[in-house]
């Protein structure tokens, strides 16, 4: 399995976001979580990249668990948000170089140059 959920929760207070959530998915297939506003798909995959750690249950990402290894998950995927916006401060090519220090990608300076 390339994604193992079991019986994953998130609290935040009294507030629960993720409700025990169990799901496999197998390598080559596609999947997309879906629901209204505040149904928790976004804190889901926070706990599935290692963004927020879950109150209960457990997850592994490609073999890893993301609650202590988050590094090692994100190092081995690629998120696209629905809306992501860079820092106004930073040029196209600074943002460029940034992420690429961060993600230890060799050539991004030449990229950003270009």
């Amino acid at each position: 399995m390339i994604i193992e959920i079991r019986g994953l929760s998130k609290h935040y207070g009294d507030t629960i976001a993720v409700d025990r959530l169990s799901l496999d998915v197998p390598g080559g297939s596609v999947y997309g979580l879906r629901g209204p506003n505040g149904s928790g798909k976004s804190t889901t995959i926070r706990m599935l990249t290692g963004q927020a750690r879950p109150t209960s249950g457990t997850a592994t990402v490609l073999g890893i668990d993301p609650a202590t290894d988050p590094e090692g998950v994100r190092s081995r995927l690629g998120i696209i948000p629905e809306q992501e916006t860079p820092p106004s401060f930073l040029t196209a090519a600074e943002c460029l170089r940034f992420v690429g220090s961060i993600r230890n990608l060799e050539g991004t300076d030449e990229a950003a140059d270009w």
